[in-house]
Order: structure tokens, then C-alpha cells, then sequence
């Protein structure tokens, strides 16, 4: 494949089968179409943000999002590939399932006209091509928007100011949970009965649940609330539990991940 592709086509291609988003799986297009992930307060301004620089009203920057591993970035990202492909901008997606040539993003941008967005998740996964594009699409021509999802510890040497050659950025920090998120967020884990330990309590005890972990990121909040445990002791937990051979397995991925790499189903069964 030669270019990135649009979201309107992936979104399409989604299955409909219930996720385990609200357990941590990694957002899919069905989450946020169906609601079960929430639309956070500070998406509101992203989307306003992304608005005023296609139309000109903002001067064309690199948009980045950046936040701690589970804060929300990723789906907050999608958010916005959703609603600008709603308003009619040709939105093209950018994430570890992508398979295209480097150029494609350039030429996308050199042959259409008119308002256009390029959106890369886990931006540090494509190395110097995310910076090489940060520099270069918004420059080519008016109503190009380039955002990316990165995390905190990964934007220097990637597209800080000085990597890309003093070009400014508009950085959007993913905050910690609001009121009304947290609202949003018990009436999702309610009606998926996801609500563990929070299940008998008043809706006040609920909200004071997720206060205490709100300032903490998103995944981490609705894991120790909900089970009333520390996030590190439950996934700890979790994996004490496991037999040796899907341990063992768990282990294997854990590590590659942490190093930012992917394992095959191939490369899991020769790694055992």
C-alpha cells in the first residue's frame, strides 16, 4: 500500500464483537462508535484546536498529544479521526498496523486540495519518519493537519523543538480524570457491569472512589477503583495466578513490549 488509510474505511471494518476495553485492551473504532469509551472534557478542545488550524484561523503545527502509558491518549486521538471524518475532512490513520511507503503521507498532501488530516498513534514506533513528516506536511500547503500520539518519556529526540529544527508545536497534555469524566466513566462501567467492588455503593461513594485515583491515568484509575487494589498489585496478582506455560507467555510479550517491539504468533511460540 502506498498511502495511510482513511478512517472512514477502518472505523467500517470494526467488529462489532464486545471488547475488553474497559479491562485495558487497547481501544478499538467500536469502542468509541458504541460509547463505551467516554468522551473526555478535554476533548472538546483538541477537536476545537485541530478545527482552527485546517481552517486557518490557527497557524498549521505539529498537534501532539502526549501522556503516561493508559492515560487515554490513543482513544482521545481516535476521537478526533471520528469527528473530523463526521465534518467531511478526508482523515488517514497511522498506527503499528500500518504498512505503507514513508512518502505516502508527502504525496497524499501534494495531490489532493482542500482540508486534509494525518493522524500517527504511538508516534515513536515510526521513529525519524514521524519526525520527518512533522516538519514537512504542515509547511506544504494550507489545511494540513498533522497530530500524533506520543508518550511523555518518548518526545524528546522525536518531535521535540529541537529535533524538529526550532519548528513550534501545539502540545495537548492528557489530563488527569475531571468530575464529569468521572460521571461519564460510572455510568459506562454501570451499564457494562463493570463496576467490581463499586457495584453496592452509593453513586457519592463511587465518585469519591475515582477522585482518589484521578489523579492518576485513566487505566490505572478504573482498575483501583474498581477492584480496590493498587494497579501494580493487581496486575501482579494477575499474573501469579496463571499456570507456567501462559506465565511464561505473558512474561515473553511483556518484555518485547516494554522494549516497544511486536512478537508474531511465530516468534511467541519459537520465544517458548
Amino acid at each position: 500500500q502506498n498511502v495511510p488509510r482513511l478512517v472512514s474505511e477502518l472505523s467500517a471494518e470494526s467488529s462489532p464483537e464486545r471488547t475488553e476495553y474497559l479491562m485495558g485492551q487497547e481501544p478499538q473504532w467500536i469502542d468509541l462508535q458504541t460509547g463505551r469509551a467516554i468522551e473526555r472534557e478535554s476533548d472538546s478542545k483538541l477537536l476545537e484546536t485541530a478545527k482552527a488550524m485546517l481552517d486557518g484561523s490557527l497557524a498549521s503545527k505539529p498537534l501532539i498529544v502526549t501522556g503516561t502509558a493508559g492515560s487515554g491518549k490513543s482513544t482521545s486521538l481516535m476521537r478526533l479521526a471520528l469527528q473530523l471524518t463526521a465534518d467531511g475532512v478526508p482523515c488517514y490513520w497511522v498506527d503499528e498496523q500500518s504498512n505503507f511507503q514513508v512518502s505516502g503521507p508527502s504525496r497524499l498532501v501534494g495531490e489532493t486540495a482542500g482540508p486534509i488530516a494525518i493522524l500517527v498513534d504511538d508516534a515513536d514506533l515510526w521513529g525519524r519518519s514521524v519526525t520527518g513528516w512533522a516538519q514537512e506536511l504542515p509547511k506544504m500547503r494550507e489545511g494540513v493537519l498533522f497530530g500524533c500520539a506520543v508518550r511523555s518519556t518518548k518526545i524528546e529526540g522525536l518531535v521535540d523543538k529541537g529535533t524538529l529544527g526550532g519548528i513550534e508545536t501545539f502540545e495537548v497534555a492528557m489530563p488527569p480524570l475531571s468530575d464529569i469524566d468521572i460521571e461519564s466513566l460510572i455510568s459506562v462501567l454501570d451499564g457494562e457491569n463493570r463496576l467490581g467492588i463499586l457495584k453496592g455503593k452509593s453513586h457519592i461513594e463511587r465518585v469519591e472512589a475515582f477522585r482518589r485515583e484521578a489523579g492518576r491515568q485513566l487505566l490505572v484509575a478504573m482498575i483501583q477503583a474498581t477492584s480496590g487494589k493498587r494497579f501494580e498489585e493487581k496486575a501482579l496478582e494477575e499474573f501469579t495466578e496463571l499456570s507456567p506455560l501462559p506465565r511464561q507467555l505473558y512474561a515473553i510479550i511483556c518484555f518485547v513490549s516494554s522494549q516497544r517491539h511486536m512478537l508474531d504468533r511465530e516468534d511467541v511460540l519459537l520465544a517458548c
